[in-house]
């Protein structure tokens, strides 16, 4: 009976994940930029995507014989309304009607609003004619996140700090587009491959994003390797049940807001990587990584909306594979079956 269980689970886990690559690709197998998607819906005639703030813009675009912008109109966006609200990146639309790709970079902007700006700007720039799919990123990340996995199997800690330090300089710094609850549907560049590696190990394997991948929770597992003795008569604390419910909430709040089509943007890392000269925008992630030295993980055992959503993938796992019943309960830990203490452990493989 337990074989016939976890057959009958890969089999919906394969099949599921199947379809949810196809949906997550679906968009990329047309013409892509670095950070922006064309796909022709017409006789020239394109439905551009760009990696806006908070969020993919997707608008449509026609280019006529003249080779200037068309027919531009926002199609959705994922932006915060105080930041860049729907009525400002149209009006911006409307004022890059009848320009060249040349020209589009000297069109003014929407005030206060530059990285949506910029986006909508160089994907214009660049136009059609170099589109193409970025391969060579999306499997070096799949390369190293397959490493990872096999360090976790081999129980290599020293190695998973090392890589996990190679996620943070990449993801993190670099690109910095980040696993989100809400990039899960989708995610702008060649890190499209994370959704679905973090769902699948979660699911068939164990939760590798959040334990050895995600920059914030290494910023946080570094801090928690430095000695509490720095600190006369201080002690590590451990949260309670009822704080851990906490992420449970936003999980619910951040599913709910995407449902009808808005976004709850509480995720600190994309605050910390964002490079904006607002200083206050650093002042949430820095309250967490202060409060991470002295509760270990504060938001990722106590507030991640991915986290908890990850967290019931491995549930799901552990019964279909193992036939252990889940225990759904507030301070059940990442795995059941596991001690918090080493469910929270930042080198647990």
């Amino acid at each position: 009976m337990m074989r016939i269980r976890a057959v009958l689970y890969i089999t919906i886990v394969v099949s599921l994940s199947a379809a949810y690559a196809y949906f997550l690709a679906k968009p990329f197998l047309a013409m892509q930029t670095a950070d922006s998607t064309f796909r022709s819906v017409g006789e020239s005639v394109y439905q551009v995507e760009v990696r806006g703030y908070h969020g993919p813009i997707v608008f449509r675009a026609g280019i006529d014989r003249r080779g200037r912008y068309d027919e531009l109109s926002l199609i959705s966006s994922r932006e915060h309304p105080f930041y860049a609200p729907q009525r400002a990146i149209q009006d911006f639309l409307d004022r890059l009607e009848g320009k060249t790709a040349e020209e589009v970079v000297s069109v003014d902007g929407i005030s206060g609003a530059t990285v949506t700006t910029d986006a909508i700007r160089e994907s214009l720039a660049a136009g059609n004619g170099n589109a193409s799919f970025d391969w060579l990123r999306t499997t070096l990340y799949a390369a190293l996140w397959l490493l990872t996995t096999l360090l976790m199997i081999l129980r290599k800690r020293k190695l998973l700090l090392a890589v996990g330090g190679v996620w943070f300089i990449t993801i993190g710094v670099l690109e910095n587009s980040l696993l989100t609850i809400f990039s899960l549907l989708q995610l702008s560049s060649a890190l499209m491959i994370l959704p679905l590696a973090a769902v699948v190990s979660a699911l068939l394997y164990r939760n590798v994003y959040c334990r050895h991948v995600c920059p914030f929770g290494t910023l946080q597992a570094l801090l928690n390797r430095l000695p509490a003795e720095w600190i006369p008569g201080m002690r590590r604390l451990m949260m309670p049940p009822i704080v851990r419910a906490a992420k449970y909430f936003l999980l619910g709040t951040a599913l709910l807001g995407t449902a009808m089509g808005s976004t709850l943007y509480l995720e600190p890392y994309a605050y910390l990587f964002s490079r904006r000269p607002l200083w206050w925008l650093y002042l949430f992630p820095a309250f967490l990584l202060v409060g991470s030295f002295f509760a270990p993980r504060l938001w990722c055992r106590g507030f991640c909306p991915l986290g908890a959503l990850l967290e019931w993938g491995e549930k799901l796992r552990q019964w279909g594979l193992q036939g252990v019943k889940p225990r759904w309960g507030i301070g059940a830990g990442l795995s059941v079956g596991t001690s918090p203490s080493v469910a929270a452990s930042p080198s647990a493989a």
